[in-house]
């Protein structure tokens, strides 16, 4: 009796070569979100940020609106306020170029962009709000907030790029409204009005210009909750710890 030899295994080279391909984009992927993941962090922490570059553009507001915010101004902050002039601030991440993203052929690219096609003089390096505004001017710029990009600036960034312009890494849009008085306001003031033009939950006051979106506080560092070596107990504590409010149904359910 003789023992049947096992068939041998071969694999066709088109299989082979597809494998190896697979292979390969697994690596590039794996590299490329190292990458990014590198480049978020030097985000945060401030590692690689350079200063903003910005650009104005006037006014943010048609005249009939911003007569309608300055009477409700007057309204619910102070009946010291008989004005109010608005402008957009584009606040320009260009990574390691900085301001020379504004320069040459680049900046006339990135002005085009920005600038409205009705009215493209309105786009300037310098706020015109102070500028031929008589009484007691005070400045209020609300925006979004620094620790996280918005839509807008991603799709800004995505046609930067598509048009050439490689080095943009963010681009926020904020809000700068001077408010026109006949007597200084007062700080409490200046917050009641911010707090009419801005969503807290997904903006912020600038209390100056911005020169970085670096936030002021580091994330919380990542835990490991020992789930496969202490079991249910170790999620109950760390339920305890962090008021996750699991119930006995959650924790079925993860461990």
């Amino acid at each position: 009796m003789t023992a049947a030899c096992p068939r041998a295994t071969t694999v066709s080279p088109r299989i082979a070569r597809g494998a190896t391909f697979q292979r390969r984009r697994f690596a590039t992927r794996c590299a490329q979100d190292r990458v990014r993941e590198k480049a978020c962090d030097d985000e945060i922490t401030g590692v690689t940020s350079q200063k903003l570059c910005h650009l104005f553009r006037a006014p943010l507001l048609s005249p009939a609106q911003e007569v309608e915010l300055a009477a409700r101004a007057a309204a619910e902050v102070s009946a010291s306020i008989s004005g109010i002039y608005s402008e957009a601030c584009f606040n320009i991440d260009a990574g390691p170029v900085g301001s020379r993203a504004l320069d040459g052929k680049d900046g006339e690219t990135l002005r085009w962009l920005l600038r409205e096609t009705f009215q493209p003089e309105a786009l300037t390096a310098q706020s015109v709000l102070r500028k031929g505004s008589g009484g007691v001017v005070a400045v209020v710029e609300v925006g979004p907030r620094m620790s996280f990009t918005t839509a807008w600036s991603t799709n800004a960034v995505s046609v930067c790029h598509a048009c050439g312009l490689t080095s943009m890494r963010r681009i926020e849009r904020s809000r700068r409204y001077a408010l026109l008085s006949r007597d200084p306001l007062s700080e409490s003031q200046l917050r009641a009005f911010a707090a009419l033009v801005h969503d807290r939950m997904t903006e912020e006051v600038y209390e100056a210009k911005l020169d970085s979106f670096r936030v002021a506080t580091l994330p919380v560092p990542v835990e490991t909750v020992p789930l496969l070596a202490q079991g249910k107990d170790a999620l109950r504590a760390a339920d305890e710890r962090y008021g996750f409010a699991f119930d006995d149904f959650d924790i079925d359910f993860y461990a």
